[in-house]
């Protein structure tokens, strides 16, 4: 699995989302939850079957109403913004 140490580790841990995320089939999409660094909840970054992506966070204080959806770019920024959130919530899935 890919530790995101660099903003080329940024592409490739995209590109290899749908072997570590988890699976929606009745959304018809792939998951992953980190945590928000910025508001202390949970974000879920998801990937649909016809590849669009979109974020959804949840947290004491807030809940967003629905999923926004996301440029490839604004991905790679959360991703990277994340990193370290990231990085710890796939090093659970090591270890779990």
């Amino acid at each position: 699995m890919v530790k995101i140490t660099s903003k080329q580790d940024v592409h490739q841990w995209i590109e290899q989302f749908s072997a570590f995320s988890s699976v929606d089939a009745i959304g018809q999409k792939r998951y992953f939850v980190f945590d928000d660094k910025v508001r202390g909840g949970r974000l879920t970054l998801m990937r649909y079957l016809d590849e669009q992506w979109t974020l959804h966070g949840v947290g004491d204080d807030y809940c967003e109403q629905a999923e926004t959806p996301m440029t490839i770019e604004h991905v790679c920024g959360l991703v990277w913004k994340h990193r370290s959130a990231i990085n710890r919530a796939m090093k659970s899935l090591v270890t779990a």
